[in-house]
């Protein structure tokens, strides 16, 4: 019983480890970074609560440096009210990244 419980607050750890080595790197403008700590805060992983409104705010972040994915995910946001009021206008919402709106258009199918 010892060695689980060590195992789940190794795993515990682990995973806060994982996204505080990206918060850093995220704080200093990283969008890759940014990205994965959004996404990290929207699915409630890496030892991260869920917080769609953090989430936003750094998807956002990412996506005014171009970063396509988290454009998708701003768009999922804006479109599905995740942390932000509803706006169904998917061009503003992917900023008007080509790549961004195909693929929100394949999550919408």
């Amino acid at each position: 019983m010892k060695n689980i419980l060590f195992v789940i607050s190794f795993c515990t750890f682990c995973a806060a480890s994982y996204a505080q080595s990206f918060r850093k790197a995220a704080e200093n403008g990283d969008a890759d970074a940014q990205y994965k700590l959004g996404l990290s805060y929207f699915m409630g992983t890496n030892g991260l609560s869920n917080d769609d409104a953090e989430a936003f705010v750094w998807f956002q972040k990412a996506a005014k440096q171009k970063h396509t994915k988290a454009q998708v995910r701003l768009a999922i946001c804006y479109n599905n009210g995740y942390g932000v009021e509803i706006n169904d206008e998917p061009a503003a919402a992917a900023q008007g990244h080509e790549d961004a709106i195909v693929e929100l258009e394949k999550m919408q199918e």
